[in-house]
Order: C-alpha cells, then sequence, then structure tokens
C-alpha cells in the first residue's frame, strides 16, 4: 500500500485509454503562433531565417500543397527534414488512428463510463513517473501531477507503452482488488522488461497464480512472525548503536552528520546482519553497502525499461549480493539455522503441502526483503528526523516517552516493550508514513476486466 494526498494508494495498469492534448515544439527561438486541428493543438516557433508562415490546417488535402510551397524556401536539408517530419506528424494527428500510433493501447469506446482525468504526456513514451528532485525526493512526478489535477482519486497517465491508472483511498483500493489473483481480476505486473533480471519472478510480489501466491505467502510469512521479528530485536539493536556511536564520535569533534546517510547505513545494517544473517568483516561492509545501493537506484532509473541490462553497473551489484546470499544459504543448509529471516525462508515447510522454497524463491524473497525493508525504511526514517526538526513539540514527547521506558525496563528492548509502551513513537512513524509516502509506482496490478471507481472507468 502506498499514500497520495494523505491516501492509501496503489496503481492499477490499463490497456486501453484515450489520448489527451499533446504539445511540442521546435528549437528555433521567436514569437510563437499556435495551430489548431481537430481537438488538439501544438504550438511551434518561426524564426526570421526561415520563410515559413503556420497558417490554419483545416482541410487535410490542402497539407501537402502547403509543406510543397514552403520547402521551396528552405535553405538546407535539416530544415526540410523538420519540415516533413511536421508534415507527416500533421497529418497522422488528423487521421482516425494516430491514438493507436503514438500512445499505443490507449483507443477503448467512448459509449460507457468517462475515463479518468490525466494526460499521456510525450507519444510512445508518455510521462517519467520515475522522476525525482533533490528537494522532493523520488517519484516527484506523483506528487506534482496530483496537485496539477486537483487531487483526485483516479487518474490516468501513460508510461513506456504502460497505459496506467493511479487509484487512491482505501475504499476505492478494496473496491479495485476485490478480485485480486482471480481470472476476472486483478494481478500483478512486472514493470519493465528487466525487472524479472534485476529481482527475479518468483516472488510473492509477482506471483499471479493464486495457490502459489499463497504457499508463498506462508512460508515467506514464517519468517517475519511475531516470533521471528522478536527475535530479530538484538539484531536491530546493534545496528541502531553502530549508528549512535557514528553520531557522537562527529558530535565529538565538531563535525556534521547527513543524516540520510546514518539512516541508509542503519537499514542496510539490518539487511546484512538480520536479513541474511550475513557476518561481513569490516572492509566487506562499505562494499556490500554500495553494491545494494546500486541495484536498488536501478528499480527508479529509466535503464530498468533499456535494452543491455546486464552490462550496467546495478545487474552487476546485484550478482555481488546474489553470491553472498547463495553462500550464505549453502552455509545454512551444512550448519543449520541462525536466527536471521534468510534461515527462517531456507528451513521454512509448509503444513498444507509438505514441501519447501526452491532456491530461487529464497533468493527472490530475500531480495524483496532487502528492497522493501531498506531504500523504503531509510527514507521514512530521514523524513521523520526530519520533521522532529520542523516540529519540536513532537520530538519532546517522544523523547519523554523513551526516558519513560528506560526509568521502567532499563536499557533492554523487547518487540514486547516497543508493541505496547511506545505507542506514541507508533504513531509518529505511521503520521510520517500517511503524510510523506515513499513508495510509488513499484507495485503495479494489471486489471484482466472492467472496473469501475468513483464513476471512472478502468478498462482491461
Amino acid at each position: 500500500r502506498m499514500s497520495v494526498s494523505s491516501k492509501e494508494s496503489i496503481i492499477i495498469n490499463s490497456h486501453a485509454l484515450p489520448s489527451s492534448i499533446f504539445h511540442t515544439t521546435d528549437t528555433m527561438r521567436s514569437s510563437t503562433n499556435k495551430v489548431s486541428y481537430g481537438r488538439s493543438s501544438t504550438k511551434m516557433k518561426s524564426g526570421p531565417s526561415i520563410a515559413m508562415t503556420i497558417a490554419p490546417l483545416a482541410p487535410v488535402k490542402s497539407i501537402a500543397s502547403y509543406a510543397s510551397r514552403t520547402l521551396v524556401s528552405f535553405s538546407n536539408k535539416t530544415t526540410v527534414y523538420l519540415a516533413a517530419f511536421i508534415t507527416f506528424f500533421v497529418t497522422l494527428l488528423r487521421t482516425k488512428f494516430y491514438k493507436r500510433i503514438l500512445w499505443p493501447g490507449t483507443t477503448v469506446a467512448e459509449n460507457e463510463e468517462p475515463l479518468p482525468p490525466g494526460s499521456f504526456g510525450c507519444p510512445l513514451f508518455g510521462s517519467n513517473m520515475l522522476k525525482g528532485t533533490s528537494e522532493y525526493g523520488p517519484f516527484e512526478f506523483f506528487d506534482r501531477t496530483i496537485r496539477k489535477l486537483g487531487n483526485p482519486n483516479v487518474w490516468k497517465f501513460y508510461f513506456f507503452g504502460m497505459p496506467i491508472i493511479n487509484v487512491s483511498g482505501a475504499a476505492n483500493i478494496k473496491h479495485a482488488l476485490a478480485k485480486e489473483l482471480e481470472p476476472d481480476g486483478v494481478g500483478s505486473e512486472l514493470p519493465g522488461s528487466n525487472t524479472k533480471i534485476l529481482m527475479g519472478n518468483t516472488s510473492l510480489l509477482y506471483e499471479n497464480d493464486k495457490r502459489l501466491h499463497s504457499f508463498l505467502r506462508r512460508l515467506v510469512g514464517v519468517s517475519m512472525s511475531p516470533s521471528a521479528c522478536a527475535q530479530a530485536v538484538p539484531a536491530l539493536v546493534d545496528a541502531a548503536n553502530e549508528q549512535i556511536d557514528t553520531i557522537l564520535k562527529a558530535s565529538s569533534t565538531g563535525e556534521n552528520v547527513k543524516m540520510e546517510d546514518i539512516c541508509n547505513d542503519f537499514t542496510l545494517g539490518v539487511a546484512w546482519r538480520q536479513i541474511l544473517g550475513l557476518d561481513l568483516k569490516e572492509d566487506e561492509i562499505p562494499l556490500f553497502y554500495r553494491a545494494i545501493e546500486d541495484w536498488i537506484k536501478s528499480m527508479t532509473s529509466i535503464r530498468l525499461f533499456l535494452p543491455g541490462i546486464k552490462s550496467s553497473k546495478s545487474y552487476k551489484a546485484r550478482e555481488y549480493v546474489v553470491n553472498k546470499v547463495e553462500r550464505k544459504i549453502a552455509d545454512l543448509k551444512r550448519n543449520g539455522p541462525d536466527g536471521s529471516t534468510l534461515g527462517g525462508m531456507v528451513f521454512a515447510k509448509d503444513e498444507e503441502s509438505n514441501s519447501k522454497l526452491t532456491p530461487e524463491q529464497i533468493l527472490d524473497n530475500a531480495l524483496l526483503l532487502i528492497l522493501a525493508g531498506s531504500e523504503t525504511s531509510s527514507k521514512t526514517l530521514s523524513i521523520a528526523l526530519n520533521l522532529f526538526g520542523i516540529h519540536k513539540d513532537i520530538w519532546d514527547k517522544v523523547k519523554a516517552e523513551q526516558k519513560n521506558v528506560v526509568m521502567k525496563h532499563g536499557d533492554k528492548i523487547t518487540k514486547e516493550i516497543l508493541d505496547k509502551e511506545c505507542t506514541y513513537l507508533d504513531s509518529v512513524i505511521k503520521e510520517t508514513l500517511r503524510i510523506r509516502p515513499v513508495a510509488y509506482g513499484l507495485e503495479i496490478r494489471k486489471s484482466k476486466k472492467k472496473i469501475v471507481v468513483e464513476g471512472k472507468k478502468i478498462p482491461p
């Protein structure tokens, strides 16, 4: 589940959506003239060195003759090609099938429920949903688009061949997922041709077979059960104390501390200590951190949708992590469980089928837990600390709660203490997740039949 504008949200992939107004400009400088044709319009800039005046393009039959007269006055081949392209493009937009060519999969029957608001952006490519900024962070596209559209619960966009509808609100999500994993419902969708290579396709996240999904949920869930989480607390404490020591050391020498790095190192420490149960040497830790960072970056990169991924830094980073995991699995099978999440998956056995996870399933789900549990947790902690700086009264209340816990239990921390006596801290983290979600776009569903949400159609 993700949040958009303080509401729970998912993204549903649709294969049939309508077009929107398309705008384009060339690179020449001068005054702007507007051309109208059919339902759409384009802005073009004409320069003084080109003898071309943009006139109304009403009848299609006049386009060819207009272009031929214009081409005579052009002084170089580049401009001729540009004019030819513009002529072709305008002609294409006047045809009946231009939507199918420029935004494949977006044509729908118009005698049903209306489609959601939104734009398809650039032809063929659409909008970059992975776009981020240094000020906002990743997935800035969603925040900017939602605000522009007036915070709708249902809206559409297009991304690298995928018409997509974003659905927000708990009730809407429950309705959209009512038939999840059913033949006439919705299923998971791998975003991008390289996701399978970088993430694997046997994880719980992307399994669409209902029986197999339940099997994975039971066995992967064993490693994340309350008792397993309780056993993980000491490893979490060790990772936290390591970063606290880093902060205290830096403050004693007057150095500035970048809390984003602290939070990132903390969650990665949890990843190799608890999730994977690795025994990394001092010089191996920075290499592991860098590999995880390079691999995770690919999940929010346009490279995910381009060829040649196996020659990329992201793929090599993944291979480094995979090698570590495979060696650890072999060690667990020789020496038995060690309390790690990975160990829990290796030795989990399904009571219904008497089956275990395959090596591929163990590997893919271990990588999924690292992706889900490190980057998102790091960003959430960073945002929470930033909000503490803005709202000092909230920070003071959290400190007071922690002091009471220490007075009562000393330095010992258990899952039971966290659950029962850190309720205000728990509320702060949940509120942080609500007002500033950090995970958009990775959980895509594919609609198999038409779904209607708030009177808006999500086509199959």
